[in-house]
């Protein structure tokens, strides 16, 4: 079995320290996002980063390495720590480009407030979707009793994976105070895709396909 070499035992290491650091970093962005430490609106890698630098979290960061780092390594590790939290959980960063927008919204409440505005402006509607731009959650709306309907609920499990497929993020989900109706809210910058999914899978609803 070959020996590690001196220069190999400290590579390994120094990787095991950049390793620990960013996921130190994916943590406490997804923590200040949560707790809205960050303003509302699109932010840069390199805006993060000079709120960080104002805080003095480099400074003080337990990671060894932390204190060492280059403005620009400090910017490449944010980009890299944002791009992996934007494609692991919608709810907390969004990513459209090279900007990321955080979030501290409790979206169950906000599917269960416009499912009951909805169910008010809109009773007699089936179904419908709202597609509502890139700085905004997308909802997809329906007249439907989905506690107590059994066909109800398997197509929105359908709507679920297809969506997943789509790599469309689902935010939140609620029914109407009423019971009659349900929300879900959804992000995505691709409003032909998410048009697509939902014409598909209700034209077969409607079909009897599902």
């Amino acid at each position: 079995m070959p020996v590690e070499t001196a220069a190999q035992s400290r590579l390994r290491v120094v990787r095991r320290i950049k390793s620990g650091l960013l996921d130190a970093l994916r943590s406490d962005l997804s923590n200040m996002a949560k707790s809205g430490a960050f303003p509302d609106g699109w932010l840069g890698p390199r805006d993060i980063a000079g709120q960080l630098d104002q805080t003095g979290y480099w400074l003080s960061h337990d990671n060894p390495l932390a204190p060492f780092l280059s403005p620009e390594q400090c910017v490449a590790l944010i980009a890299a720590a944002l791009n992996d939290l934007a494609q692991e959980d919608a709810r907390i960063w969004w990513r459209h480009g090279e900007r990321y927008r955080p979030h501290h919204i409790d979206w169950c409440l906000s599917a269960r407030q416009t499912a009951d505005r909805l169910r008010k402006s809109r009773p007699g509607e089936e179904r419908t979707a709202i597609y509502c731009g890139i700085d905004e959650p997308s909802v997809i709306f329906a007249n439907e009793d989905f506690a107590n309907g059994p066909t109800v609920r398997r197509q929105v499990a359908l709507l679920r994976d297809a969506l997943r497929a789509a790599a469309i993020p689902e935010l939140g989900f609620a029914i109407s105070t009423d019971g009659g109706a349900w929300v879900m809210l959804v992000w995505t910058t691709k409003e032909q895709l998410l048009q697509s999914v939902l014409t598909t899978l209700w034209k077969n609803a409607n079909a009897g396909d599902w």
